[in-house]
């Protein structure tokens, strides 16, 4: 690249970045401006009271299932469920195992003594 068009993609840099600065503070300005605030403030309000805010709840609900099970997010939750459960299921066999071992032994033991 030759001096000249570094000078120049430098300055056009600059200035895009300036421009930029300028954005953001007019757009902050504008945001935080009064009258801005109020008709943010009326704008929520109205939503509330005709039920737009509880229906775009809700369609934002509809919208993130959707994407859980298109993206298989949802089949990873249902696997994980069913892995928890089959953890406890392991848990709650082996106990059982456990414990009728133990009363066959037992019972064992009895015969023993008894022959």
């Amino acid at each position: 690249m030759d001096d000249k068009f570094k000078h120049i993609l430098s300055k056009g840099q600059s200035h895009l970045k300036k421009a930029a600065e300028k954005v953001k503070s007019a757009t902050e300005a504008v945001m935080n401006h009064p009258k801005t605030q109020a008709a943010m403030k009326n704008t929520q309000q109205y939503c509330d009271e005709k039920g737009i805010t509880e229906k775009a709840i809700k369609v934002g609900n509809k919208v993130n299932d959707g994407k859980k099970t298109f993206t298989g997010e949802k089949a990873l939750e249902d696997v994980n469920t069913f892995l928890n459960l089959q953890n406890c299921y392991n848990d709650l066999l082996a106990t059982k195992l456990e414990e009728a071992l133990k009363r066959i032994e037992v019972l064992e033991q009895r015969l023993d003594k008894t022959d």
